[in-house]
């Protein structure tokens, strides 16, 4: 879908059709997330719409929006309904769709209030100074794309539909796993005013880390903290690339969400330093060794970082124009075990030196067939059978069934034979009766012909046998009063 055809979409679940900036300065990431949520939603059932998008103070005598730290004011949130209340199914449900489509609730959808809000921040904005003041200081020009620029240049929201900066990278015939990056990591490196010496040392570091390639799935199975992807992202770092990645509506897998979130770190994060450092280093292997302990930071750091110079050729080098070249070529297979000892992990860090990492690749078992999946198959022979009285099941599970056949005489329910063919109806029964000469009193003077007569020759039965036929009193509709005979007792 275009940010149009988005746009409109939203407009027309939107209940506030008076406000057109609702929508309309809603920053494009957050009206692609939205509006592909609610389209998911609604193919499912959920009645959901738009409450409220962007808003201004004017709108909403929320303190909230006066003290200008909600997201609305940014276009970078929206709250809707028709989804339940507070931890309802429905709530949990939507919630799911929102943020597979990567949108954030803060607060979570049992929250009493917030429930039903959605942004593109992972937190509220007060928690984030730097981003609220760049938002404050754009939205005061009163141009919506400086705030939405404002977003992507404090590392806030990512564009609508942002490219995977991998996408340079030469696939490798293993497939998705074996995906060489180091032409993209390279470039972005040198992107950041890198020269190739100091981008090529930094890319030796990482080469201890996920393989001379710089695997994104590359993993260490001997690491509790599940190290993985190209920097060996854990603890603290890996779970900001996991929301990074959600952010970007990616899998933390995925090459590009890692080169970007490189960048990030490098640019807006706590590694910001690790940049500066290495715009100093004079020559590969000291950039290798900035890199290896200040943004990697293995244990027994020092020792690694000549590890890695020694075997950098492996990565690549750079020919005389500074372009790069690729050393030896990327691993096959399905998945990339991180070289031994090259896990970041905690040691005695500097107050920058966060150690990095995502969640390790699971090992997918086969599934083993359930020694039941026959019974399904019995079951239905059973039911369906032909002539035989005995069923067996023949599939290839450890429980045969052999169920009994009840033969067709046996068959449960079955109607007499005398109405196998038809039965006559009460009014032919009734018809039947009238036309027999048995008299002209039965009860009381009451012929067959006063029988299907209806009510009076009913009436007229029942004061026959001696029952009073005024039914007046149990008709709520009589005006006529109860006789004080027939009224109940009250009960103490």
């Amino acid at each position: 879908m275009t940010d149009a055809e988005d746009r409109a979409y939203l407009s027309s679940l939107s209940q506030h059709p008076g406000r057109p900036y609702d929508v309309s300065e809603m920053h494009p990431a957050m009206a692609s997330r939205l509006a592909g949520a609610m389209r998911d939603a609604i193919a499912q059932g959920i009645p959901v719409r738009l409450l409220s998008g962007v808003r201004r103070e004017s709108d909403h005598p929320s303190a909230y929006d006066v003290s200008g730290k909600s997201s609305h004011l940014y276009g970078g949130a929206g709250d809707v309904t028709g989804i339940g209340a507070a931890g309802s199914p429905t709530a949990k449900q939507w919630y799911d769709i929102a943020t597979s489509h990567g949108l954030y609730n803060p607060y979570g959808y049992q929250h009493p209030s917030e429930f039903n809000h959605f942004q593109l921040t992972p937190q509220p904005l007060e928690t984030t100074p730097q981003l609220l003041a760049s938002l404050t200081q754009a939205r005061a020009t009163g141009n919506p794309q400086n705030v939405w620029s404002a977003y992507a240049q404090q590392g806030g929201a990512p564009q609508r539909n942002a490219t995977a900066m991998a996408s340079t990278a030469t696939p490798n015939a293993g497939g998705a796993s074996g995906a060489d990056n180091r032409v993209a990591v390279f470039q972005m490196l040198r992107g950041l005013g890198l020269n190739p010496q100091q981008a090529l040392g930094a890319m030796w570091s990482l080469g201890g880390e996920s393989y001379h390639s710089l695997s994104a799935n590359a993993y260490n199975p001997n690491d509790p903290g599940g190290a993985f992807g190209i920097g060996q992202w854990v603890g603290p770092r890996r779970a900001a690339l996991n929301a990074f990645a959600q952010q970007m509506g990616k899998p933390p897998s995925d090459p590009g969400v890692q080169v970007a979130f490189m960048k990030s770190e490098l640019t807006t994060g706590d590694k910001r330093g690790v940049l500066e450092l290495l715009k100093q280093a004079p020559d590969a292997a000291s950039a290798s060794r900035i890199w290896t302990t200040k943004y990697e930071i293995p244990r027994d750091a020092a020792a690694k970082a000549e590890q890695r110079i020694a075997s950098g050729a492996k990565v690549g080098s750079v020919d005389a124009g500074g372009s790069f070249v690729m050393g030896a070529p990327a691993p096959a297979g399905a998945a990339t075990p991180a070289p031994a000892g090259g896990t970041a992990t905690p040691s005695t860090t500097p107050a920058s030196g966060t150690p990095s990492s995502t969640t390790p690749t699971p090992t997918m078992v086969p599934m083993q067939p359930s020694p039941w999946s026959g019974v399904g198959a019995s079951l239905a022979s059973a039911v369906s059978g032909g002539g035989s009285s005995v069923v067996t099941d023949t599939s290839q599970d450890a429980h045969p069934i052999t169920l009994p056949m009840p033969a067709p005489s046996q068959a449960p329910n079955a109607l007499p034979l005398e109405y196998q063919q038809g039965h006559p109806g009460l009014g032919a029964q009734l018809g039947q009766l009238a036309s027999q000469p048995i008299g002209d009193a039965v009860i009381g003077g009451i012929t067959p012909d006063s029988i299907t007569a209806g009510a009076p020759g009913m009436t007229q039965l029942l004061g026959a046998i001696g029952t009073s036929a005024d039914f007046n009193y149990l008709d709520p509709r009589a005006a006529q009063p109860v006789p004080t005979a027939m009224k109940r007792p009250r009960l103490a």
